[in-house]
């Protein structure tokens, strides 16, 4: 309890990790409001109002944010596409965290041959950017939500399992270890009760940078087609649906293109100040 009240105290005087982390909780609560906050329909179109420009331009407040090709609401599909983008990012990086901790602490804990073969699983993984090899993965599985889940924490483990691993090279050789050895305690009671919770911070921190690139990741593939399938709204498939009209109605494909970087930005910030808060040589 007295950690958790460090670390909250470390993240309020930290001004940008706290605006972030509001606005990160805001997102996420219209995310999951999106079907109450939502003015339309975000599948339904309505002709008469095709391409209708936002408000500040000469639109109405009936659409605030504008109209896309086919009378969409953007604003509508900009509250249900976060959904998508924040399901898959949680989802992922949940998975990712999970196998790449347990595959970590093996490989560091056991070393030998169980090290070798993870380690060059990590490093056969590595060798592919992970755009090209979500890319690849897409066009063998097949486009879809469940797809992108899958191809996603297919690599998104390995820098958790590389960050545990290490973690684990350095606590598996402490006093507290070697006690728990002397005492009779098994491998799993070891590795459960006396080495995860050491490599936990770190896990934490890398897995609130990677809801980030999971972001990204989701929204590349769905702006190649290889995403989530029209007419489900996303933010990559907004902007690939808009740059066709990005000369004169500039805001289809602009306006999911901030929500991304609000996004990112928001979730780097946040987590950069819970590394720093997690990190007792960065304290005063």
């Amino acid at each position: 309890m007295r950690e958790l009240v460090v670390v909250w105290g470390q993240l309020r005087r930290n001004k940008a990790a706290a605006v972030a982390g509001v606005a990160l909780a805001l997102l996420v609560a219209a995310a999951l409001a999106a079907p109450v906050l939502a003015p339309h329909d975000p599948l339904e179109g309505d002709l008469s109002v095709r391409l209708a420009p936002p408000v500040w331009s000469g639109g109405t407040w009936a659409h605030p944010l504008g109209c896309d090709q086919h009378g969409r609401d953007v604003l509508s599909r900009l509250l249900h596409g976060a959904r998508v983008s924040i399901f898959v990012g949680l989802v992922v990086v949940l998975a990712s965290a999970a196998l790449g901790t347990a595959l970590g602490l093996l490989a560091g804990y056991y070393g030998g041959w169980c090290d070798r073969v993870i380690s060059w699983l990590v490093d056969t993984l590595l060798a592919f950017p992970y755009l090209v090899f979500a890319i690849g993965m897409m066009a063998v599985l097949g486009a879809g939500l469940v797809n992108i889940v899958a191809t996603l924490t297919l690599k998104g483990w390995v820098p958790f399992c590389r960050v545990v691993r290490g973690d684990t090279l350095v606590v598996r050789t402490r006093e507290h270890v070697a006690a728990a050895k002397a005492l009779g305690a098994g491998d799993g009671y070891i590795l459960r009760r006396e080495i995860l919770p050491s490599v936990l911070p770190s896990v934490l921190v890398l897995a609130t940078l990677t809801v980030a690139t999971v972001i990204i990741m989701e929204a590349s593939l769905s702006f190649l087609g290889l995403g989530v399938q029209p007419p489900t709204p996303t933010w990559g498939g907004m902007i690939a649906e808009g740059r066709n009209y990005i000369l004169n109605q500039w805001w289809l494909s602009t306006l999911p293109g901030v929500a991304i970087v609000a996004v990112v930005m928001s979730t780097n910030l946040f987590g950069e100040g819970l590394r720093e808060a997690l990190d007792p040589r960065l304290h005063d």
